[in-house]
């Protein structure tokens, strides 16, 4: 043995051709790659988990209110926080914290819809210059670069 090269079993690359390996050797999913990512950074597990709470506390906004979103208390213009209005009151005596849950829940549902609507755009648009190549493709990118420079 003095001298022979001894093989030593290496691991594959997680670089290489055939995507990321875990420690088995096998392959490992993006959705999987994504999560250990996605773990380890915790500001981003900090951020994720108050966004959902946010999204459930306006979700349940008409059992979580204490007040209906509309109702009007004439007697209680410009209120400070106290027990019966967490928040306080408006100009018009309505409950603050009533108004933030319901104005969530409108918040919420503008973003998630323009979400959408923008991957739809995108995917469709997407789909359109890879289908039909390099001049529509052209004429999607130009119509994209003057729509991203006047905004």
């Amino acid at each position: 043995m003095s001298g022979q090269v001894v093989a030593q079993r290496r691991r594959p690359d997680p670089q290489s051709t055939h995507g990321p390996v875990g420690r088995s050797g096998a392959a490992v999913s993006q959705k999987r790659l994504f999560w250990l990512q996605f773990r380890r950074h915790k500001l981003a597990l900090v951020s994720a988990a108050v966004l959902l709470f946010l999204a459930i506390l306006v979700a349940l906004a008409p059992w979580i209110a204490p007040y209906p979103f509309d109702a009007i208390d004439t007697t209680q213009f410009r209120k400070p926080p106290s027990f019966a209005h967490i928040m306080g009151t408006d100009d018009i005596g309505r409950d603050l914290f009533t108004r933030l849950l319901y104005g969530g829940r409108i918040s919420l549902a503008i973003g998630l819809f323009s979400a959408l609507v923008g991957t739809g755009v995108g995917t469709l648009m997407g789909s359109v210059a890879g289908y039909y190549g390099r001049s529509i493709d052209n004429v999607i990118m130009r119509v994209t670069d003057v729509r991203s420079s006047s905004s």
